[in-house]
């Protein structure tokens, strides 16, 4: 087997078990894991238009679209004009979508660090700035430059 599928393989296991482990932490939230991730965006930045929010969580606009549908009848996000232009939609948490902000973050701070905790320092921030590189790199591959 080749080094490059290994490290492929190494990354969808440590993938799926952090997704594992995310969806036992939020099992008693009426969210999942998608939910999860949009309302982090939303918390971290306020209103944003569903291309923006796509484009943040890495999700095409067609599963963004039937996400935030949802959690509008949730009652966790909101639909708004937006004050730029009134031709455009917004959304952003409701008043119970905060709600639920600061067990996001929990679950978000206790994945870190669980992410990260069998690495030393030097090795956190070598593997942060690899991280990076790679996911440049499939950036402009995958958006043809």
């Amino acid at each position: 087997m080749s080094r490059a599928i290994e490290t492929l393989e190494n990354y969808m296991f440590v993938r799926r078990s952090l997704s594992l482990h995310i969806n036992t932490m939020i099992k008693d939230m009426p969210l999942g894991h998608r939910q999860l991730t949009i309302m982090r965006w939303l918390d971290r930045n306020g209103e944003m238009n569903l291309k923006t929010l796509a484009l943040y969580t890495y999700t095409d606009p067609a599963t963004i679209t039937r996400s935030v549908q949802q959690m509008i009848r949730q009652g966790l996000v909101e639909k708004v004009k937006s004050k730029d232009d009134g031709r455009q939609w917004m959304v952003r948490l409701s008043k119970k979508g905060q709600k639920y902000t600061p067990a996001i973050k929990k679950v978000y701070e206790d994945v870190a660090k669980i992410f990260i905790e069998g690495l030393s320092k030097s090795e956190q921030e070598q593997f942060s700035a690899l991280l990076e590189k790679v996911g440049n790199s499939l950036e402009k591959k995958f958006s043809g430059e």
